[in-house]
């Protein structure tokens, strides 16, 4: 993508969606911009030293670097250009580590090996890498950590002269030590709080031991209600780390509030979305619990419908039924109308307001209703496209009431745009109405029958011309017309103006027809093939050269030796002096 004025992206969905999408685009956009390839010279000999045992080392560079791409020539070519390519400022520092590395290499290419549980790894390197940094310093050397894609994980390489690194490998081997001794603490954690940590088969428990070394944490039996002691044993400083993660998110938790909204029950399953696809979304956006109320019987039925559809994994027949009775009717309870929300204050009001939002309206469209069929399309295509791109029900009245309003169901956003988009198509459907209107404009002349076939021309070539050129129907007598009707009519379909021009058109043309004269000539029969020639070559020849018509006689004519020359009298009589001198030449042949 570049930044062209003349490039646009259009973005469709929810206001806050298209947003998030809008800054993700121009951030890839500046990233893209950003991008620059710089080339340095490392003599070749040291490359395999640089890029490490199974490319370990110059992987750990790109990755420090913010994931430049670091290309090596091919081994063996000889070359000693290496390419980094990636954002400006990170390509700046990979040049930077990989002169260094340069250096170090050139001077001294000891390195030396240790070993460290994987789960140990990022308490080594410390907060934003604050320890490894130390030991740089202090040493000089430099130390490679595994990544996830190596398949040996607990092999750390420390590279640098050979007093720096054995300086480094003893610095890293004491703290090792100091992660390998096990200590015991505890933390208060109230009860109430015990069931977050270890519901869904203990998530959230599970994430903090594999965050912190593998600590084993051990919440009290459930049988112990009043009892508030964690207990948290592994390496010390993944104890402390596990301490404070823990008192955090209970932290988090205290910090939650609940609240309640009222919706009517009957919207729920809209609301929810197909296999709780809205509600999902919602709560992955906003880190907020939901919960909706089971789903009562009413008369037999779930919200006044057959079945016994669990909601909230419980089904429905197995839940009491909560009903008042109010003016003698069956109404279900306020409380299930209550949609419970669990979540930080701010982010429980974005919810209810994004639950609100889901609640379906109904609009109604004036849509007349010639126009329905247009809006349903061959076999309801056109209208569950509609319902599908906007997520909402379409409700057309039968044909038999021949109403002209359309009604819609769904969320008011989808609704509305929805509502606009059938607007838009009776709009369209106007301008056509308007537009066949204008062309079934109507005009008729009268042609004797005779000119017909000139205005039609040879394979109907005339008239295609006519019709394409002005965009109009011309209708002429059907061949076996009725006997009363009128074979002179010919009527022209279309947009007056246009229609009057075709009819102008073929005035025209009946005019210079009429102003032709036609003769009679007798010419001896016996020279005919020969003023004809090759399927009709000859004659075709003295018509273009002339400018007329010119007719043998038909089998079974009175007088076979009539010839017929049609045209302007000055080109009739010189195709007729043509002929004759033609036929004496032919006849002292012939003869």
């Amino acid at each position: 993508m570049e930044g062209s004025d003349s490039e646009v992206i259009v973005i469709s969905g929810k206001k806050k969606d298209c947003e998030l999408a809008k800054q993700r685009i121009q951030a890839f956009e500046k990233e893209l911009v950003n991008v620059v390839q710089v080339d340095i010279i490392i003599p070749a000999k040291f490359h395999n030293a640089i890029i490490g045992s199974k490319g370990r080392l110059v992987r750990s560079i790109m990755e420090e670097c913010g994931g430049v791409q670091i290309k090596f020539p091919t081994e063996g070519s000889g070359s000693d250009k290496v390419s980094i390519r990636g954002p400006k400022e990170c390509v700046a520092k990979a040049k930077t580590a990989l002169v260094e590395l340069s250096n170090e290499k050139q001077l001294t290419g000891f390195s030396v090996e240790i070993k460290a549980k994987p789960e140990h790894h990022r308490f080594l390197i410390g907060k934003n890498g604050s320890n490894i940094k130390r030991v740089r310093e202090s040493t000089g050397a430099r130390v490679i950590f595994p990544t996830e894609k190596d398949e040996d994980r607990d092999t750390i390489v420390i590279i640098g002269k050979k007093e720096d690194a054995l300086k480094a490998k003893v610095e890293l081997e004491t703290m090792i030590l100091d992660l390998e001794k096990i200590v015991d603490d505890s933390v208060d954690i109230h009860p109430k709080h015990h069931g977050h940590f270890v519901q869904r088969k203990g998530q959230v428990l599970r994430q903090i031991q594999d965050d912190f070394g593998g600590v084993t944490i051990s919440f009290p039996p459930r049988s112990e209600k009043e009892n508030h002691r964690v207990v948290i044993k592994g390496a010390k400083d993944c104890v402390s780390g596990a301490k404070t993660r823990l008192l955090e998110e209970v932290q988090r938790l205290e910090s939650l509030v609940t609240i309640e909204v009222e919706i009517d029950q009957h919207h729920h399953r809209a609301i929810m979305g197909a296999r709780g696809g809205n509600v999902k979304a919602i709560q992955a956006e906003h880190n907020v619990q939901i919960k909706f109320p089971e789903r009562k019987q009413v008369n037999g039925n779930v919200n006044g419908r057959g079945g016994d559809t669990p909601v909230n994994g419980i089904n429905s027949d197995d839940a009491a039924s909560e009903v008042s009775s109010i003016t003698g009717e069956n109404k279900v309870g306020k409380k299930s109308n209550i949609v419970i929300l669990t979540g930080p204050a701010d982010e429980c009001e974005a919810v209810k307001q994004a639950l609100v939002a889901l609640i379906p309206v109904e609009e109604t469209v004036d849509v007349p209703f010639d126009y329905h069929r247009f809006i349903i399309g061959q076999k309801g295509k056109d209208v569950r496209d509609l319902m599908e791109k906007f997520d909402v029900s379409i409700s057309i009245p039968p044909s038999h009431e021949k109403k002209d309003t359309i009604k819609i169901t769904g969320c008011k956003e989808n609704a509305l745009k929805c509502k606009q988009a059938l607007l838009d198509k009776v709009s369209q459907l106007d301008d056509d109405k308007k537009e066949r209107e204008l062309k079934s404009f109507r005009v008729e002349i009268h042609v004797n029958p005779d000119h017909h076939p000139k205005i039609i021309g040879k394979k109907g070539a005339t008239i295609t011309r006519i019709r394409t050129k002005h965009d109009v129907q011309i209708q002429f007598p059907e061949r076996n017309s009725k006997p009363d009707a009128d074979p002179t009519l010919i009527t022209i379909i279309g947009h007056e103006n246009k229609a009057m021009a075709a009819r102008d058109e073929i005035l025209d043309i009946v005019q210079k027809m009429e102003a032709l004269t036609t003769e009679h000539v007798r010419v001896d029969a016996r020279v005919h093939p020969r003023l004809i020639g090759s399927r009709g070559r000859n004659i075709r020849t003295i018509m273009t050269k002339f400018n007329v018509d010119i007719k043998f006689p038909r089998q079974g004519d009175a007088d076979p030796n009539i010839v017929t020359i049609s045209g302007l009298p000055e080109h009739v009589e010189a195709a007729k002096d043509h002929v004759l001198t033609l036929e004496e030449e032919y006849v002292s042949i012939v003869c």
